[in-house]
């Protein structure tokens, strides 16, 4: 497993694509490429400010494929569990790996245009994955994201 932190705190407004530079730094000391990532547990809070920013920085990271990706948010389940969040959104990243699944963006029907991306909704989805990203995008730019490996 790697694990990466970016600071960039400047202010309480995340800026546009916000989150790319923790996941570009996940996937490069991972020493792989950002083809081999086969899912995003994104952040995912559903606010019209956030989520089109985080969308942006998985569309730029991944250009082409950022629209397919698989892509779904653990707090349409759980809610915003604050400090927790990250924790409880790991264990449904190891998860997901362990049982090669992926849960649904619950209530997710009418995704906004600006987030482009490849969401799985309505029901979960069988797929193996043998790389996933999670995003823990914070208040003042404070990002990280960390990247699970399955073991071969």
């Amino acid at each position: 497993m790697k694990s990466k932190i970016v600071v960039t705190g400047i202010g309480l407004i995340p800026p546009y694509g916000q989150g790319i530079d923790p996941m570009i730094k996940a996937i490069s000391e991972a020493s792989i490429s950002p083809g081999e990532i086969d899912y995003i547990n994104a952040h995912g809070t559903g606010t019209p400010m956030n989520d089109p920013a985080e969308s942006q920085a998985i569309l730029k990271l991944f250009k082409n494929r950022g629209s397919f990706i698989p892509v779904s948010s653990t707090k349409s389940m759980t809610g915003h569990l604050i400090a927790a969040s990250g924790a409880v959104e790991a264990v449904v990243c190891v998860q997901s790996i362990l049982k090669e699944m992926i849960h649904p963006t619950r209530n997710l029907s009418n995704p906004d245009p600006a987030c482009n991306l490849g969401h799985v909704t309505q029901s979960p989805m069988k797929h193996i994955i043998r790389n996933a990203l999670s995003n823990s995008l914070g208040f003042a730019g404070i990002n990280s994201t960390l990247l699970f490996s399955k073991s071969l």
